[in-house]
C-alpha cells in the first residue's frame, strides 16, 4: 500500500503546532511566486496593477504554460525549506518544459537573477523589467535553458530531465538532485528508461536523486495515463522500479503534508548513504520518490474548471485582445488569500511582494516583505546557485 502523507506519524523535529506556525511564511511566499509567474506570462507592463488593465499592458503573444507553474513553485518552496533546515546542497531539475515562468519567479524573488542581471532589482522598476523580459526577444525564452542560473537542462524537449538528474548526482556525494517529472513527460520512452538509473547509483560515492512525479492531470492534448491510475497501481509500478513511494494529495494541508514528505525523503536518503559510507550498505537500496497530486493551474481563477480543459497546460485564459481573461488570472492571483478573489485590492496587488501603495516611498513598492525573505536560503546555498 502507498505511504500516504496524511497518515504519516508525527516527527519529533516538526511538531504539528510549530510546523503550522513555520509554514505560514511559506504559503505567503508561494502566493507571491504564483503571481509573478502569471504576470510574466500575461503582462509586459503595469506589473503591480496600479492602473486598470488595458490591451497595451498585455503581451502581444502569450507563451509559457501557466498550468504547471503552481506545482513547480510548491516544490521549489519546499526545497528551500529543506535547505534551510538541513543545509543539504540541492540542485533542482525541472522537467515540465515551458514552466520557466515559475523557476524565474523564484529566482527573481530570492535575488538570484539580480546577481547576474543587475537591472532586475527587487523594486517597482526591476519588477517591470522582469515581467517584460519573459518570452521577449533577446531576453528570457519561455522554456528553461542552461542560460538561467542553476539550470543544466534544456526544457524545450520532454523526457530527459530524470536522466540528467542522475548524471548530475554521479561522483557528487554531497549533492541531492531533486527532479520534477511532469505526468505528460513521464509517458515518454527516455523517462521510462531513466527510472532504472538508481541501479547505477553508489550511495557510498555518489549523490542522490529525489524524483517528484507531478500528477496534475493533463498534457497538451488530453489527460495523462498516470492520472488514471489508482494509488495502488502507482505504488506497485514504482515499487517494481525499486523506489519507496510517498503520495501527497491536494488538500488544505498541502504545505504541511509536503513538509512531512520532503523531510521523510531526506531521512531515507541520509540513512541509505550513511549505511553505505560506514561499510554496511543495503543490498538493494530503495530510494525514496514522491508523487505529488495537485490540480492544473492550482490557485488560479476557479482552477477546477480550468484543470478539466486540455488547453490548461498553456495560457488557459486571456489573450492580447481579451483583456478580461488576463485580468481574471492576474487579479485573482494578486488578491487571493486562502481563496480566490475577483477584485484588485487597493493596496499593492501582491501584498507579499510589497508594502501598501499608500506609503509615500516608492522604493518600498515591489520589494519582498520581511516575512517572505525568511523562507529563502542565502545565495551560496540556493539551488539556483549550484551551477
Amino acid at each position: 500500500m502507498p505511504t500516504r502523507t496524511r497518515n504519516a506519524p508525527a516527527r519529533k523535529t516538526a511538531p504539528e503546532k510549530r510546523t503550522s506556525d513555520e509554514l505560514a511564511p511559506l504559503a505567503r511566499y508561494r502566493r507571491a511566486v504564483d503571481y509573478l509567474a502569471a504576470a510574466q506570462v500575461y503582462l509586459k507592463s503595469n506589473a503591480l496593477l496600479e492602473e486598470p488593465l488595458r490591451p497595451e499592458h498585455i503581451k502581444d503573444r502569450l507563451l509559457g504554460h501557466w498550468g504547471t507553474c503552481p506545482g513547480i513553485n510548491l516544490v521549489y518552496a519546499h526545497l528551500n525549506r529543506l535547505i534551510l533546515r538541513t543545509e543539504t546542497p540541492v540542485l533542482l531539475i525541472t522537467g515540465p518544459g515551458h514552466g520557466a515562468a515559475a523557476n524565474l519567479a523564484n529566482m527573481y524573488l530570492e535575488g538570484t537573477l539580480g546577481e547576474f542581471f543587475p537591472e532586475l532589482t527587487r523594486n517597482r522598476d526591476g519588477l517591470e523589467r522582469f515581467i517584460r523580459w519573459f518570452s521577449w526577444p533577446g531576453r528570457f525564452p519561455s522554456h528553461l535553458n542552461p542560460g538561467y542560473p542553476g539550470v543544466i537542462h534544456e526544457g524545450g524537449e520532454l523526457g530527459y530531465a530524470l536522466a540528467t538528474a542522475f548524471g548530475a548526482a554521479l561522483d557528487n556525494p554531497d549533492l541531492l538532485v531533486a527532479c520534477i517529472v511532469g505526468d505528460g513527460e513521464a509517458e515518454t520512452g527516455p523517462t521510462a528508461g531513466a527510472w532504472h538509473s538508481t541501479k547505477f547509483l553508489n550511495p557510498a560515492t555518489d549523490g542522490a536523486v529525489l524524483p517528484i512525479l507531478h500528477l496534475n492531470g493533463y498534457k497538451i492534448a488530453n489527460p495523462t495515463i498516470f492520472v488514471t491510475m489508482t494509488d495502488e497501481e502507482l505504488t506497485a509500478l514504482f515499487t517494481g522500479y525499486g523506489y519507496q513511494v510517498r503520495i501527497v494529495d491536494y488538500s488544505n494541508r498541502l504545505d504541511a503534508d509536503c513538509d512531512a514528505a520532503f523531510a521523510w525523503a531526506h531521512e531515507q536518503i541520509a540513512g541509505i548513504q550513511q549505511r553505505a559510507r560506514r561499510g554496511r550498505p543495503d543490498e538493494r537500496p530503495r530510494w525514496p520518490m514522491l508523487i505529488l497530486r495537485t490540480p492544473k493551474g492550482m490557485g488560479g481563477p476557479d482552477h477546477r474548471p480550468i484543470a478539466r480543459r486540455s488547453s490548461s497546460p498553456r495560457t488557459a485564459v486571456g489573450s492580447r485582445m481579451n483583456v478580461s481573461g488576463a485580468k481574471v488570472t492576474v487579479s485573482c492571483l494578486n488578491s487571493r488569500g486562502r481563496s480566490c478573489g475577483s477584485s484588485v485590492k487597493k493596496t499593492c496587488p501582491c501584498p507579499r511582494l510589497a508594502t501598501s501603495r499608500s506609503r509615500s516611498a516608492s522604493e518600498s513598492v515591489g520589494r519582498p516583505s520581511p516575512i517572505t525573505l525568511t523562507v529563502m536560503p542565502s545565495f551560496s546555498k540556493r539551488s539556483s546557485s549550484r551551477t
